[in-house]
């Protein structure tokens, strides 16, 4: 049989159809590596099986490190244990359902850490209780990061960041507090990269280090000056060794961006930053990143529309040289006959299982590719 040209490829859908309408959705071209009857291939996303059930909604976030998975789902804290059950913990602040991120100190400190809408947790993982944080602990804490045994907090709608003692989240000192000042805009993203922080702005970015002061361990460094920022702070990701993150400047914005050391590099083609900018306000647009059977993905949902698929991009092709390495995820509804967006509102590799957690309940799914369906009524 003949090869059909353009028939394995990515999505790219502009405003004149005419020109070009090509929309691959739970489709993805895979590159054949070695010898095989032709170099690439159209090979469908992961099926879904329910794994695990949290009574509450929606899903918020998901962590999974040594063992042990965790979820926030509404306003409920919970674990997910290897047999598919469930034990909640405790309750979390929710007022309007955005994400939650998590980090742990490991076995040095015994803690994970969180927060929900501007407060604080710690989750003792030795005796399985949850502690609000109050008192020194900032309000309108932001994204935490876990690194070189502190805890940091970035502080929404300002300059400043936070850092707890030395692996204790529980004991927070009003004066371990730094601000960016090589640049004026307030923080967006706060994300460890390495050994570095990432101070991700709405206009530019600096990325500061630990210096190795007891008394002010983090420190810009001076030459690390962005003139990217982030116009979606739920977008900014770990991804193959980089960041990812929906980019904007004082030119504009609503492009993809990927740090190559520190030059952020667009990524996006010109129909994904006409999905991106189409879509409305990108404040609560997110991301998350997950592998599976070899490729790195970084997804974005879209809430401000329901009917907006998910754009995601295949790190793994783009590697390998593909023109267009993005596709699309999303959900077909039997009732209106049409897609949604895809479920997915975070991703944890845990049990030697890529799993996700729901955005419309509080079910956990196992992404698995020996399923052809998503065992999914919407």
């Amino acid at each position: 049989m003949p090869s059909i040209p353009g028939a394995v490829g990515g999505s790219y859908v502009l405003r004149q159809p005419f020109i070009a309408a090509e929309q691959a959705i739970n489709w993805f071209p895979e590159t054949v590596q070695g010898q095989g009857k032709r170099p690439k291939y159209q090979k469908g996303r992961a099926g879904l099986r329910a794994f695990a059930t949290v009574t509450d909604t929606p899903g918020r976030g998901m962590f999974a490190q040594d063992g042990r998975c965790f979820v926030a789902v509404g306003a409920t804290f919970a674990e997910v244990f290897e047999d598919g059950t469930t034990t909640a913990y405790g309750s979390i602040t929710n007022t309007n359902g955005l994400p939650v991120w998590m980090c742990s100190n490991g076995s040095a400190g015994h803690q994970l850490f969180l927060t929900a809408d501007g407060t604080g947790y710690i989750f003792d993982l030795d005796a399985n209780t949850l502690t609000a944080l109050s008192g020194d602990f900032p309000a309108n804490a932001w994204q935490p990061v876990f690194m070189d045994g502190y805890f940091l907090v970035s502080i929404r709608d300002t300059r400043q960041f936070r850092w707890s003692a030395l692996e204790d989240g529980l004991t927070w000192d009003p004066l371990d507090v730094a601000e960016r000042s090589i640049a004026s805009d307030n923080i967006v993203a706060f994300i460890r990269s390495h050994r570095q922080l990432w101070l991700i702005g709405s206009r530019t970015t600096e990325v500061w280090y630990d210096q190795g002061d007891p008394l002010i361990p983090f420190a810009p460094i001076q030459d690390a000056v962005i003139e990217w920022g982030c116009g979606a702070g739920y977008s900014a990701q770990r991804t193959q060794s980089t960041l990812a993150w929906i980019g904007q400047n004082e030119l504009g914005g609503g492009v993809v961006v990927v740090a190559n050391g520190f030059q952020p590099d667009k990524v996006s083609t010109y129909a994904i930053d006409l999905n991106l900018q189409d879509s409305g306000n990108l404040e609560f647009v997110h991301a998350s990143a997950f592998q599976q059977k070899g490729h790195d993905f970084y997804q974005i949902n879209l809430p401000t529309n329901e009917s907006d698929l998910s754009p995601v991009l295949d790190f793994t092709e783009a590697r390998l040289g593909s023109a267009n390495p993005w596709h699309h995820r999303g959900m077909w509804d039997v009732d209106t006959g049409g897609f949604t967006q895809d479920l997915a509102a975070a991703h944890a590799y845990a049990f030697a299982k890529p799993l996700m957690v729901s955005r419309a309940d509080g079910t956990i799914y196992w992404l698995r590719d020996d399923v052809y369906d998503d065992g999914v009524v919407p």
